[in-house]
């Protein structure tokens, strides 16, 4: 019997050293035609070969994780490797023929297509000990192989493709740009674009030589039908298997599967989910959703969420609103309370829990003995608050010309300007150039804010001390005790502060008015509030501005015009007189 046992061995070494020797010829022959062809392989530490084209050069298929031997199904090509370990062990690749089978020498013919891996491990090391009664027997499945399947429906390529059998149906729907794929590399894309076999169109397609472009739009996610050659049909919901992950929502494929892809019509087949959830949206109705699986579609609830006021909206087929149910979405998990189906139309929405402790901040800056950012309370902190903790004022601030600059309240770094314009559309009917300053105006976005800092600080008057809001800018600028006199005078320029001095005082010590000055409408521009004042209702302080404005000369291609209107209405007066005249003769 061990003489027996022992020549088995030795016949099963010398037939496993011949496909060895083979398979070496083989790859071999296969390196000299691709030098005959000019094919070089790339050199190592790099590569400019997509994914799949490597994995192929490697031997080895790009996968998902390891392979499950219950889910894996045995099909021609698949490539095994047989061992039978013992005091004389033996190794050699196997490979499932197109009829189904594996050959093992001295043992024979063994099928095994259509079998779970597991079933085929078992059944081959049964069949092995009918002639090796010692030693460990292995069936490992080394390479899955490649098979053919069809894509159909509403997809931007029809037709057969060859996938890897640990493709899922997700896959082929990439391929056919059925839905949109993030694997393909910009390497890829590239060599697609520059090899010369890319462009040629072949009834059978290799999953690398695809190019993906991009999702119709039109296709569904989640009504897919997978038609198997046995017979059975499977619904396929692509969105439900990155909720949940169940296997059967996106199946592996199988030799000569059929998916039908059918088109996507969210108006008159969906339900809606809307708030405190990560993938808010229109999603395809299926029957049997409930309001617990499309919460996982959705990717799961924010943080925040308040799943006890969740509400159910129904719509009836004419659009208009057929209830409003509020549920507890917390009780349902707990399964504490039943599940609720789904009627096609509902709109689901997820309140948030109010929170006002976001991070609100003001900025500080100028003469005060801590400058910096604040936070504040939103809607609580004042202004005496933070004058507080900036520490105070510096000798040489200027209360006065002290002011805080606010973001635009209407919105317009919210909405856009276009939005602001069209709210504001009234400014057209002002002069070109006050609708210039209006909208200029406008387009900063922050606005002062009216505060008698002097009042707040030296009278302690409450009506002043107005409540901060988030990035409040609050400025105290230096007392340089000057007055600026600017516009149409001899000498503009700073001049040094008196108290009680009049506006005519500092005009005459820039110089007087000069030719073209409109004295009569100077105005005195205020540092803290830029108010335009008549000198006669103010008190000049330090930091205000004296402007005197220019006499405005027309040219004459402006007046021109109007003389030849003028001129126009009178000779038309003139005409008519004349006709009447000669009517009454």
């Amino acid at each position: 019997m061990m003489q027996l046992h022992a020549r088995r061995l030795a016949v099963l070494t010398l037939i496993g050293c011949s496909v060895a020797l083979a398979q070496v010829k083989d790859q071999s022959q296969t390196q000299s035609q691709s030098r005959d062809k000019g094919v070089e392989l790339p050199p190592q530490g790099g590569s400019v070969l997509s994914r799949e084209d490597m994995s192929a050069r490697l031997g080895s298929v790009p996968m998902e994780g390891p392979i499950r031997p219950d889910r894996y199904v045995v099909g021609p090509s698949d490539i095994f490797q047989l061992g039978l370990w013992g005091p004389f062990s033996v190794v050699y690749p196997v490979t499932v023929t197109p009829e189904g089978t594996i050959i093992i020498p001295t043992v024979g013919e063994v099928a095994v297509a259509g079998m779970k891996l597991s079933e085929a491990k078992i059944l081959v090391t049964q069949k092995m000990r009918t002639k090796y009664t010692s030693g460990d027997v292995t069936f490992t499945l080394l390479k899955p192989r490649s098979i053919v399947v069809t894509l159909r429906g509403s997809v931007v390529k029809q037709g057969q493709y060859v996938v890897n059998a640990v493709d899922r149906v997700e896959k082929l729907l990439s391929l056919g740009a059925a839905i949109e794929t993030p694997q393909r590399s910009l390497t890829d894309k590239l060599l697609m674009q520059s090899s010369p076999e890319a462009s040629k169109q072949e009834s059978v397609k290799p999953a690398s030589a695809i190019p993906v472009e991009g999702n119709n739009g039109r296709a569904s996610t989640r009504n897919i039908v997978l038609m198997r050659k046995n017979g059975d049909t499977i619904r396929v919901d692509i969105p439900k298997f990155y909720a949940t992950g169940e296997d059967a929502c996106n199946p592996f494929l199988l030799d000569g599967d059929v998916v039908l892809v059918p088109p996507r019509q969210l108006s008159s087949n969906s339900v809606g989910i809307y708030g405190a959830v990560n993938t808010p949206g229109l999603y395809e109705w299926v029957e049997g959703d409930s309001l617990l699986s499309l919460v996982q579609i959705a990717q799961g609830a924010m943080k925040g969420s308040d799943l006890e006021h969740v509400r159910i909206q129904h719509v009836n087929d004419r659009g208009e609103k057929a209830g409003d149910v509020q549920v507890n979405l917390l009780n349902i998990q707990k399964s504490s309370e039943p599940d609720i189906l789904l009627q096609r139309g509902d709109r689901i929405i997820v309140p948030l829990i109010p929170d006002n402790r976001s991070i609100c901040t003001v900025t500080v800056e100028g003469e005060v003995k801590k400058p910096g950012l604040y936070p504040i309370l939103a809607g609580r902190t004042k202004l005496s608050e933070i004058l507080e903790l900036v520490g105070g004022f510096q000798y040489d601030a200027l209360l006065s010309g002290s002011f805080i600059l606010r973001r635009d309240e209407q919105g317009a770094d919210l909405f856009g300007t276009q939005i602001s314009l069209l709210q504001n559309i009234r400014s057209q009917q002002l002069t070109s150039a006050d609708s210039a300053y209006f909208y200029l105006d406008m387009r900063t976005s922050r606005h002062p804010v009216l505060v008698d800092f002097v009042k707040l600080v030296q009278n302690r008057d409450s009506t002043q001390d107005v409540v901060l809001r988030d990035e409040d800018i609050i400025y105290v600028p230096s007392d340089n005790r000057t007055v600026l006199v600017i516009g149409q005078v001899q000498k503009p320029g700073y001049i040094p502060y008196v108290p009680g001095m009049r506006y005519k005082d500092y005009v005459a010590r820039a110089g007087g008015f000069s030719e073209l000055a409109i004295s009569g409408d100077t105005k005195v521009i205020k540092k803290a509030t830029q108010e335009w004042l008549d000198p006669s209702d103010t008190v000049i302080e330090p930091g205000d501005r004296i402007w005197v404005p220019k006499e405005y000369i027309k040219d004459t291609r402006q007046t021109w015009p109007i003389i030849r209107d003028i001129i126009a209405v009178v000779a038309s007066v003139a005409t008519t007189v004349l006709i009447a005249i000669q009517v009454t003769k």
